[in-house]
C-alpha cells in the first residue's frame, strides 16, 4: 500500500510515496489506496480520500481537470524538489536558472502552458494521459437563426460540440456548419440543431 503525506491545515495530499521520510510538524503520513493522487482531500474521520475535481465537467458533460491542477500533478513532489534545492545549494552555493530544480519546474510549465488567448486552441492532459483540445468562440454559418457561438472538444475519439452563445431564431433540424480548419480538420463540419429554446436559441447540437 502507498503512503500519503497530508497537510494538516487543509487535509490535502501533498505527496504520494512508497515509504515515509521525515517531514515538517504540520504534515503527517497515512496509508492510501494505489489510485490516490496528489491534492486529493483526506477525511481523517472516515479514513477516505476524494478527488476534489472528480465531479467537475465541461459543457459536454466530460470530466475535466483545471489547468492549475494539471500543473500541480506534473510538478515534482515536495520531497524531490527539496532534494534538488539542497543538492544545488550544496554543490554551487546558490540557486540558478540553469540548475536542476529550476529546470524541472520550467519543463512542466513548458509542457502545460498557461492559456492566454481564450479563442486559441487550449490543450489539456487528462489524468489517463490522453490529450483533449478545446476550440472556442467559433461562429457557424447556415441555419435559420443568427448569433450562435460554438465550442468544440476534440479527442482521439472525435469531436463534440456545444453552443456557448445560444443565438436566436434557429429551428430544430437546422443544419449549420463551420470550416474544418477552425478545429484543425479538413473540409466542412456539418452540425444539426437538435433542440432550441423559446426564442430559437440553440440548446443542443450534434455533429452529422
Amino acid at each position: 500500500m502507498k503512503r500519503a503525506l497530508i497537510d494538516s491545515n487543509n487535509n490535502r495530499v501533498v505527496q504520494i510515496a512508497d515509504e515515509d521520510f521525515p517531514v515538517h510538524g504540520a504534515l503527517y503520513w497515512v496509508d492510501c489506496p494505489d489510485d490516490c493522487g496528489t491534492y486529493y482531500i483526506y477525511d481523517p474521520e472516515n479514513l477516505t480520500f476524494e478527488d476534489p475535481h472528480a465531479h467537475s465537467k465541461d459543457e459536454f458533460g466530460n470530466p475535466v481537470e483545471p489547468f492549475s491542477m494539471q500543473r500541480m500533478r506534473a510538478y515534482p513532489g515536495i520531497g524531490d524538489q527539496l532534494d534538488l534545492l539542497f543538492k544545488e545549494i550544496r554543490d554551487s552555493g546558490s540557486i540558478s536558472a540553469s540548475g536542476a530544480w529550476f529546470q524541472s519546474i520550467q519543463a512542466v510549465k513548458n509542457a502545460i502552458p498557461k492559456p492566454v488567448d481564450p479563442d486559441a486552441p487550449v490543450q489539456h492532459l487528462n489524468s489517463d494521459g490522453s490529450l483533449v483540445t478545446f476550440y472556442e468562440n467559433i461562429t457557424p454559418s447556415g441555419g435559420s437563426g443568427t448569433g450562435a457561438r460554438l465550442k468544440f472538444r476534440k479527442t482521439s475519439d472525435g469531436l463534440q460540440v456545444a453552443a456557448t452563445t445560444a443565438g436566436s431564431n434557429y429551428v430544430t433540424g437546422d443544419t449549420i456548419s463551420v470550416s474544418g480548419s477552425s478545429v484543425d480538420e479538413s473540409g466542412t463540419i456539418e452540425i444539426e440543431v437538435l433542440a432550441v429554446g423559446d426564442s430559437g436559441g440553440i440548446v443542443m447540437l450534434g455533429i452529422r
